[in-house]
């Protein structure tokens, strides 16, 4: 079972990059021209599928968040002409901790 084989199947996909600074976790997720990440070679295979999808219409739903310290950054936010900065989204804890 692959990745982008359970998003296609309707479930959620999730993945997580952890490690210390400097441990490669961006090139890993985003690559170079010459060696593409986990990201766009995803999305690329994502979109291959959909595409050879004929009897059915295909709705992709995507995120991707940055938790650095205690910062919860949105990574696809846009720029708007008020706001240019994406703002820290709220951490929320359960009673658990």
């Amino acid at each position: 079972c692959s990745l982008i084989g359970s998003a296609v199947d309707g479930f959620n996909v999730t993945v997580f990059a952890y490690g210390q600074t400097g441990a490669g976790k961006t090139h890993t997720m985003y690559g170079s021209d010459d060696m593409p990440g986990l990201v766009p070679r995803s999305a690329d295979e994502l979109f291959k599928v959909i595409g050879r999808a004929r009897d059915f219409q295909c709705k992709v739903l995507a995120s991707m968040f940055e938790l650095y310290r205690d910062d919860l950054i949105d990574l696809l936010w846009s720029k708007t002409k008020d706001q240019k900065v994406a703002p820290v989204l709220d951490i929320r804890k359960d009673s658990k901790g």
